[in-house]
């Protein structure tokens, strides 16, 4: 796990303001272990939203939202000053820490100022981008991903460090699969337009797994593991099968929503960022 950067703000930094008004589009999914945004997703959470590089002098800050909950867009605009921004840390919101970051300045995701639906996104180069975060050892699980898949090359959307396990896109472009060469997780998998902004949706028990692509659900596959380990976004171990592609929302809980709460997460997603 890399640890969060250090140092000192620039005075554009951080322009969080919360409204009395704030209802989090997630306040009422519960189990939520980590939860990564361009929008604030949490009204308890009152952190910044990311922290970015600027390609211009490789100087940090971090970037907060408005009062209707959005990523600060005006602010980010205005310290770049034209110059691209690379995504060091993606915070948790979820309030359990578990920031996402990168420190290698190469493998950092292209923030997007205008990406679905007009709004910000993080864009990973299907070369080596990535982002760490402390491990997340799932026994029964939901996932919610808003993302886009844009090459034909495998794309890992979550894996772990040191195991196969493994979400990821394969290569006919379409298909959204769990795989794990060193994990029995049933290959659950759900086809679709994945080139065109999508929201994926992981559900797992402790003997089965199932995968909805915009709200329509694939048949559930049967596993014998107990466990989902994760701990990186958009690459598989060390190098492999790095993601060429879009990530805007992903909120991973530590417990297989019933379907009721599943529906409110999709339509909150859904909703927000114009998918389907």
């Amino acid at each position: 796990m890399l640890a969060p950067l250090s140092g000192a703000l620039s005075p554009l930094a951080s322009r969080t303001r919360i409204s009395a008004g704030f209802v989090g589009a997630y306040d009422a999914i519960p189990s939520i272990a980590a939860a990564y945004s361009t929008r604030r997703l949490l009204t308890g959470y009152t952190g910044s939203l990311l922290r970015l590089r600027r390609s211009s002098d490789n100087a940090e800050s971090d970037f907060g939202y408005t009062a209707a909950g959005d990523l600060d867009t005006a602010a980010i605009a205005t310290w770049l000053g034209g110059a691209s921004g690379y995504v060091t840390t993606w915070y948790d919101q979820s309030g359990n820490g578990r920031h996402a970051t990168q420190a290698t300045a190469a493998s950092q995701p292209l923030y997007v100022a205008s990406g679905q639906n007009g709004r910000p996104l993080a864009r990973f180069d299907g070369t080596n981008d990535m982002l760490a975060y402390s491990e997340i050892n799932l026994v029964s699980a939901t996932v919610f991903v808003v993302g886009r898949h844009s090459n034909t090359a495998y794309g890992i959307i979550l894996s772990h460090s040191i195991t196969n396990a493994q979400l990821r896109y394969a290569t006919d472009a379409t298909t959204v699969q769990v795989v794990g060469a060193e994990r029995n997780l049933g290959s659950p998998s759900v086809t679709g337009d994945t080139s065109v902004a999508h929201l994926v949706t992981l559900r797992a028990t402790t003997s089965a797994a199932q995968l909805a692509l915009n709200g329509s659900y694939g048949s559930a596959t049967a596993h014998s593991d107990t466990t989902f380990p994760t701990d990186q976004i958009g690459r598989r171990l060390t190098t492999s099968e790095p993601l060429g592609g879009d990530i805007a929302e992903l909120v991973i809980c530590n417990a297989d929503l019933s379907g009721g709460d599943r529906a409110a997460a999709e339509t909150a997603a859904n909703d927000y960022w114009a998918i389907y």
